[in-house]
């Protein structure tokens, strides 16, 4: 059923995207002559067993298109999961508690309930598509954009019900 789920995903796909008549669905493109976007595909390729969402040859081509593109062009990166921190509770809950050590009684219990409703909207998430499970590959692209210096990189993505903003 997969295969053929596939083939019809990647008939849809190619019948409008510029990735027409590719062997793949991610592509990269210019916009006019100040940026460049790079159409990422995190479906595709994603190993829950390997804890990757690109595979070597598009990961490749994603670094490839970083380091080509002119240093002035807005270099955007598009994924359909955001590449935001996790809200997974974890981290969370530890600054939460250390801020209200020593209050008083009552904002103690406040916490204790925010805590318990964070929980419930930010489960850790071990088996979906969001980056936390793959956060060694999500390292490496940001270390990458980092360690090469490389300006104005924009990751745009969508699937979450708030925005983020960052400075690398």
């Amino acid at each position: 059923r997969y295969a053929v789920a596939q083939q019809a995903y990647n008939a849809y796909q190619k019948s409008h995207s510029p990735a027409a008549g590719l062997d793949r669905n991610w592509y990269s493109l210019p916009l006019g002559k100040s940026a460049t976007v790079f159409c990422a595909d995190n479906r595709a390729d994603r190993r829950n067993d390997t804890k990757v969402v690109f595979g070597q040859k598009q990961l490749d081509a994603i670094k490839s298109w970083l380091k080509g593109a002119p240093a002035r062009a807005i270099k955007i990166l598009l994924v359909s999961v955001p590449m935001a921190p996790d809200f997974d509770g974890v981290d969370l809950r530890g600054k939460i508690e250390g801020a209200v050590h020593g209050t008083k009684e009552a904002a103690k219990e406040m916490m204790a309930k925010a805590l318990g409703q964070m929980d419930q909207h930010f489960p850790k998430d071990t088996s979906s598509d969001r980056w936390c499970c793959y956060a060694d590959q999500r390292k490496e692209i940001l270390a990458f954009i980092r360690d090469n210096k490389i300006p104005r990189v924009v990751l745009m993505s969508g699937d979450l019900h708030c925005a983020y903003s960052c400075t690398l």
